[in-house]
């Protein structure tokens, strides 16, 4: 007798209420999580699926995990974090810091002085960019060719040589 086996891909939303709130995911790898975080201090924590995570309000804590992530501060001073795979984030209108994480990230401020930190990690090529006011980027993982734009604003840009010709915006540039 031959079985067949449906292969359904899932999508599941989160929503955050008023106040604090903490969602971790537990995936399968079929799924995507969709997060919105509510207007108090949130924290996600990401599954090993696509997510999809929105802090709102308040000053959160978004984290992916090890597949290719969307991570969203919004308003609010955030903590954003990439970890493995590929993964796009982006800060919110207050001053956020965004880390990168392992695979090639895309990371970008917004409005609001924004710290945002590539990898240590020698084989992943990052974008790293500043938003509309004075960003601090940090690229220097020595061996990895990451493209950095400050934007608009006064922004500091520490780089390493891999990294020299990939970089744009960056008025205060160092090694």
């Amino acid at each position: 007798m031959r079985t067949m086996r449906s292969m359904i891909n899932w999508r599941v939303l989160l929503s955050g209420a008023a106040g604090f709130v903490v969602m971790f995911g537990v995936g399968t790898a079929l799924a995507t999580f969709t997060w919105n975080g509510g207007p108090g201090n949130d924290q996600f924590y990401g599954t090993s699926d696509v997510d999809d995570a929105s802090g709102h309000g308040g000053q959160d804590t978004v984290k992916g995990a090890t597949q290719g992530d969307f991570l969203y501060g919004d308003d609010g001073q955030d903590t954003i974090n990439g970890e493995e795979g590929w993964d796009y984030m982006e800060g919110g209108n207050a001053m956020d810091e965004i880390r990168a994480g392992e695979g090639h990230n895309e990371a970008r401020a917004a409005s609001a002085d924004d710290v945002i930190y590539g990898t240590s990690s020698s084989s992943s090529n990052n974008t790293l960019r500043g938003g509309d006011d004075d960003d601090f980027i940090d690229a220097r993982n020595s061996a990895a060719d990451d493209a950095v734009d400050g934007g608009p604003g006064e922004d500091t840009c520490w780089i390493d040589n891999a990294d020299q010709g990939s970089v744009s915006n960056c008025e205060h540039i160092k090694p």
